[in-house]
C-alpha cells in the first residue's frame, strides 16, 4: 500500500528537520561546517534563533524546538576568516534570553560542534 503526502508536506519536511537544504547544497570544501546541538532541560517549545558568527560573516537559522537535543548544520562560507573563531548563540525568541558559546579554534573542511543548552540561556 503506498502513502502520498501532499506537496506542502514534502516541501516542508527538510524545515521540519531542521536541515537548511540552500545551505547544505552550496556548501563549498573549504566552507566551515557547525553542527550546533539544542538541548533542553524542559519540555519547551517555541522558535529559536541560531546564528553563527565568523568575523564579519554571520549566518542564522530559525528552528521550532519542540523536542529536545536537536542537531543542527550551518555552513559558514569560505570569505570568513576562520582565524578569528566563531561565536555560536541561541535566542529564545518569546524571551529573547540568550546562550552562547566561543569557538577558538575553527577548522575548515571540518565539522564543528557546538552544544547550546537552553536551561543556561540568560
Amino acid at each position: 500500500m503506498a502513502v502520498y503526502l501532499p506537496l506542502a508536506a514534502i516541501l516542508m519536511l527538510p524545515a521540519l528537520a531542521g536541515v537548511p537544504l540552500l545551505q547544505a547544497a552550496n556548501a563549498q570544501p573549504d566552507d566551515a561546517r557547525f553542527l550546533v546541538r539544542v538541548v533542553q532541560g524542559t519540555a519547551q517549545t517555541g522558535l529559536v534563533n541560531l546564528n553563527v558568527q565568523v568575523g564579519n560573516v554571520i549566518v542564522n537559522d530559525v528552528i521550532d524546538v519542540s523536542r529536545n537535543n536537536i542537531a543542527i548544520p550551518i555552513t559558514v562560507p569560505i570569505a570568513a576568516n576562520v582565524n578569528v573563531g566563531a561565536q555560536v548563540c541561541a535566542t529564545i525568541l518569546s524571551s529573547g534570553d540568550q546562550v552562547c558559546e566561543f569557538v577558538q579554534e575553527v577548522e575548515q573542511d571540518a565539522i564543528n560542534r557546538v552544544t547550546l543548552d537552553l536551561t543556561q540561556a540568560q
